[in-house]
């Protein structure tokens, strides 16, 4: 990773008008893929299939270009679908006219009363929540008693996806420099690992319930070996090698 370019890039982005131009170009969520919208409705669904989604009142944090999740919730039945983004996206004018809500936030405070989702979904945005432990106490709190929260969330350095020796390389940087080369960037991720995202889970009230632990045989290969770099060293084998997981969260009794 070039320090400099990287440096250079993200100051760049900081100033609004550029990064809304660039918005254009953002790809986020499934983009209209109509088999990876079916596959991400199904894991919102659970066991429970679309029914579990009638009568409902419904929040996705960051969906995108992708507000046909929120179309189709609202299809089967859903008595509200709302989408919370820190951006806005054309798709997501278009669906306001087919019953979908669109809010707009800052990314930890959403703007929405006490207890007002029965459930709370999101996809592939968690890694990206610059202020994580803020946010999903935000989640409990929006939350009726008994709701749950579903979230996949992907801890890969989303700089270098295709290399899978390097889906720690975020984790070489100091937190200072790591977020000046990367704060204003659509691929900023926390780098929080599994351990981590348990601990934030539990501080805002939540059990968590992993459906899915998807691990990497190659890192856990070279954290047995003792040859992840030296900023990985630190990490347990399970923290080294997980690279992505679905959660579902229900509140602490």
């Amino acid at each position: 990773m070039h320090v400099l370019r990287h440096l250079i890039q993200n100051a760049i982005m900081a100033f609004p008008p550029v990064r809304n131009a660039a918005s254009k170009y953002h790809h986020t969520g499934r983009n209209g893929d109509d088999a990876g919208v079916h596959d991400t409705l199904a894991r919102y669904a659970g066991a429970g299939g679309s029914a579990s989604f009638a009568g409902k009142a419904i929040l996705e944090l960051g969906p995108g270009q992708t507000p046909h999740v929120l179309l189709a919730m609202r299809a089967a039945g859903a008595s509200r679908a709302v989408g919370a983004d820190i951006q806005r996206y054309q798709e997501q004018e278009a669906a306001k006219e087919q019953g979908v809500e669109i809010a707009l936030y800052d990314g930890a405070r959403l703007p929405f009363p006490d207890a007002t989702f029965d459930k709370v979904f999101s996809c592939d945005v968690m890694e990206h929540v610059r202020n994580p432990r803020p946010l999903v106490a935000e989640m409990r709190r929006v939350l009726v008693p008994g709701g749950t929260v579903f979230a996949r969330v992907d801890l890969r350095d989303h700089y270098y996806l295709a290399v899978e020796d390097r889906w720690l390389t975020c984790l070489k940087f100091s937190t200072a420099l790591w977020n000046s080369m990367t704060w204003y960037r659509s691929s900023y991720v926390n780098r929080l690992r599994l351990s981590d995202w348990n601990r934030v889970f539990a501080e805002a009230g939540f059990v968590a319930d992993y459906a899915v632990i998807e691990r990497s045989e190659r890192l856990a290969e070279l954290h047995d070996q003792g040859a992840l770099p030296a900023s990985a060293l630190r990490l347990d084998r399970d923290d080294a090698s997980t690279y992505r997981f679905d959660v579902w969260l229900t509140a602490a009794k």
